[in-house]
């Protein structure tokens, strides 16, 4: 666990948790956000074979936030994954496939960030709670389909509730400049914050000629 006192990052410390529902700014919110994909990218140039799934950048990410959070003065209890949202109404955006997608009420999201204090269980083994931030992972920018999807889904959970900050972070291996402009249009036309990072590195030495 990162010491409080020596943290690298430059956000704002939440020493104590006071015993009312307290919880930090959205700007603040949004910095840590930022900073644990600045890790999670960092840990992904570090070694490719780390990131082989989406399902590896998902622990890879929850594991940042369930160290970050307490380094932060925040409970480690507040980043959960796979929380199925119960949509109250249809998605509004739509970003130009030929057909409407699926409708599904229920729509899981690969990582929520939730105000811990207000955990409750709604029946059965289901929770719910106030949700802070609404997060998915992509490896890749060229399923444009499957993150156009992701989008849009994203931007529905906001709709229905205002106060959940949308983000989608991509972690791409040699994608095109296209590929990675394309998915930056959908996400701006969607409303969701759109965090990313492309890995050029080639294995092993390359050979150059010497100039003569």
């Amino acid at each position: 666990m990162s010491d409080p006192e020596h943290l690298e990052s430059a956000i704002a410390h939440f020493r104590t948790l006071p015993e009312t529902e307290w919880w930090p700014q959205a700007e603040a919110l949004d910095a840590l956000i930022r900073e644990a994909a600045r890790l999670l990218f960092a840990l992904c140039r570090a070694d490719q074979r780390a990131w082989l799934s989406e399902g590896d950048l998902q622990g890879m990410l929850y594991a940042i936030f369930q160290r970050e959070l307490p380094a932060h003065g925040l409970p480690a209890s507040a980043v959960h994954a796979s929380y199925p949202f119960q949509l109250t109404q249809k998605p509004t955006v739509q970003l130009g496939q030929k057909r409407p997608p699926r409708e599904r009420r229920t729509r899981p999201v690969d990582l929520v960030l939730v105000v811990p204090q207000t955990i409750h269980t709604v029946r059965g083994r289901r929770w719910s709670g106030e949700m802070v931030a609404a997060i998915e992972l992509k490896r890749g920018y060229k399923r444009h389909r499957e993150i156009r999807e992701d989008l849009q889904k994203l931007a529905a959970i906001h709709e229905s509730w205002p106060q959940i900050q949308p983000y989608m972070l991509i972690m791409g291996y040699r994608n095109s400049q296209e590929d990675i402009a394309a998915v930056n249009r959908m996400a701006l036309q969607a409303g969701v914050t759109l965090l990313g990072d492309n890995y050029w590195a080639q294995p092993g030495q390359v050979a150059q000629l010497e100039l003569g």
